[in-house]
């Protein structure tokens, strides 16, 4: 490589001095708008930036997303790169062919003629009825078999249910909120058909579990079994620092019938045996008029989550629903996760006793613990300060995040949530006070 015209050594031959690892180490910290630059410097680079940026594959059930996915898994290169799959389960929903419901869901952003808004709806009908087809057809479940059949690498997967509302979000996406808005940018509803109409609400459609079913089967099958899981709130790793914030509808784990229920939680259980880090956002919303969910749609998670031996970080957490103590002890057994050195807990309510319990427990593992509206259970008499006096010396942590709760009953004689003061909480369980 030629030298600069005055005579001092470039900034790449420099670095080719380097071994190839600690060239390749500097690469995974160079900035995502730097990278195409880099990448234009030599072939080596080129070569080391490539590795960086086909490190993950987005797939969908819509025809642009199965092409993109297919390209990139039949390239010789990129499938020696890919590691993450994100696999997005988003389902358009019927009741949006209906122009006025339409129209209704694109409400809040208020831009675009009523003209484009009508052009927008023809394209969303048209990308509906694909997407059926496809699904009906089954050509998404053998597009991913034959794609994930080629990545040797595969280590993590992340299961997306939709986009989230992004403010400011502008009519034709020009600031994307993550791969799929691609997809819906010609629909105008990829930020909002997520969420739902006040108008509409009690009608909301009940969420299909195939998509997620289709994904367990191929896993299973090809005998993948990532070490690190998202399910349902996903960090985009490019553009954005925050991840989106959603929980995938409890209904994807919802099976008919127990034989059926059996075969899944045994598959289930099977691409979970060697997670080591699982990230779990469940919306609990009502989905259908009069109908809630029972413990059978829980099953699933009760009896898998507490088997995985290897789990060392776990974050899990309910939308639209606190998970009640009864439930959450299905959880949080004496048995389970005996290596867990971070624990992540959000809107869920534990019986003091088996909390503490469960904590002493990983004593000797447990190092940090963020618990985000969190309380105990209504009949409890328990104070989180004689909670945490009590958990002190059987912990050894290193950092605490706590935005728990108290309950209490009012002058009417309800019960009501009393949102505690967490710094002198946080202080007290540290032992800085």
């Amino acid at each position: 490589m030629s030298e600069p015209s005055n005579g001092q050594p470039s900034a790449s031959n420099q670095v080719d001095k380097l071994p190839l690892e600690l060239v390749e180490l500097l690469f995974e910290h160079i900035e995502w708008n730097d990278l195409k630059s880099a990448r234009g410097v030599c072939q080596l680079w080129a070569e080391l930036g490539g590795n960086r940026l086909f490190v993950q594959v987005y797939f969908a059930p819509r025809p642009k997303a199965m092409e993109c996915f297919e390209t990139l898994t039949k390239h010789g290169r990129f499938v020696k790169t890919i590691k993450h799959l994100v696999y997005d389960d988003t389902q358009l929903a019927e009741q949006y062919l209906d122009l006025e419901r339409f129209l209704c869901a694109i409400e809040d952003f208020h831009k675009g003629t009523l003209q484009e808004q009508k052009r927008a709806h023809i394209a969303y009908c048209s990308l509906f009825h694909e997407q059926q087809r496809i699904v009906t057809a089954e050509e998404d479940r053998t597009v991913l078999w034959r794609g994930l059949f080629r990545l040797p690498k595969l280590s993590k997967i992340s299961v997306i249910g939709g986009p989230s509302r992004i403010p400011g979000s502008t009519w034709y996406f020009d600031k994307q909120s993550g791969p799929h808005a691609q997809d819906f940018a010609g629909t105008a509803l990829g930020a909002s058909f997520w969420s739902y109409h006040t108008k509409f609400a009690k009608k909301y459609h009940q969420w299909d579990a195939s998509g997620f079913h289709n994904l367990i089967d191929v896993l299973a099958g090809l005998n993948i079994r990532p070490v690190e899981v998202h399910i349902g709130n996903w960090q985009v790793p490019i553009g954005r620092r925050l991840p989106l914030k959603m929980g995938l509808p409890l209904s994807s784990f919802r099976v008919r019938g127990s034989a059926q229920r059996g075969i899944f939680m045994e598959l289930f259980d099977r691409v979970l045996v060697d997670v080591t880090s699982l990230n779990l956002q469940l919306d609990m919303r009502q989905r259908t008029l009069d109908q809630h969910y029972t413990s059978q749609d829980l099953e699933t998670i009760y009896t898998s989550l507490p088997a995985m031996r290897n789990l060392s970080r776990l974050s899990i957490g309910f939308t639209h629903w606190n998970l009640h103590s009864d439930d959450s002890q299905h959880l949080f057994r004496p048995g389970s996760w005996p290596a867990l050195t971070y624990l992540k807990v959000r809107n869920m309510e534990f019986d003091p006793d088996r909390l503490l319990k469960f904590l002493a427990g990983r004593k000797n593992t447990l190092k940090e613990i963020h618990l985000h509206g969190v309380g105990f259970s209504p009949d409890s008499n328990h104070t989180w300060e004689d909670f945490i006096v009590r958990c002190r010396p059987l912990l050894a942590l290193q950092h605490v995040v706590l935005n728990v709760y108290q309950g209490r009953t009012n002058s009417q004689g309800r019960r009501v949530r009393h949102n505690l003061a967490s710094e002198e909480l946080m202080k007290l369980l540290l032992g800085t006070e």
